[in-house]
């Protein structure tokens, strides 16, 4: 579940035929160019949401650290 969904994450942002996910805004003021959102608040946003994916494995006893349980199908 993890692998994949971190390639499909991958994927999302490799894509080259689809539109964009992301609308950036420029401005110019002679002879500086302003970025909304700026390139810090881009990395920011794609670092937190690739630790999400891994923070959410965090809620599945059967894969803390040192700890597997089998769970029986009923």
């Amino acid at each position: 579940m993890i692998v994949r969904a971190l390639a499909a994450n991958k994927t999302i942002w490799i894509r080259t035929e689809r539109p964009s996910l992301i609308k950036m805004n420029v401005t110019f003021n002679n002879p500086d160019f302003t970025f909304h959102p700026n390139i810090d608040e881009l990395r920011t946003t794609f670092e937190k949401f690739s630790r999400n994916i891994l923070e959410s494995t965090k809620s599945f006893g059967r894969w803390w650290h040192g700890f597997c349980r089998i769970f029986n199908e009923r």
